[in-house]
């Protein structure tokens, strides 16, 4: 159980970390191309002006929300 439980973690924080990384490429080049690591498709980005929207294009089976203060 314990084991299933740390690799769900790791699997967040890597999803955390890959989300986090398209959104400081498209500050950088305005695109991204970050795939997703659950099925291996695009990730799309959305700027809502205060904050972002991370997203599987392919399957919706990621969506992330990040809001500024």
């Amino acid at each position: 159980m314990n084991d299933q439980i740390d690799r769900d973690k790791k699997l967040r924080e890597a999803e955390l970390a890959n989300a986090d990384e398209a959104v400081e490429e498209l500050g950088r080049q305005g695109f991204t191309h970050r795939r997703c690591l659950r099925c291996d498709g695009r990730l799309g980005v959305d700027d809502r002006g205060c904050g972002y929207t991370v997203y599987c294009e392919t399957q919706n089976c990621l969506r992330l929300t990040f809001r500024g203060i």
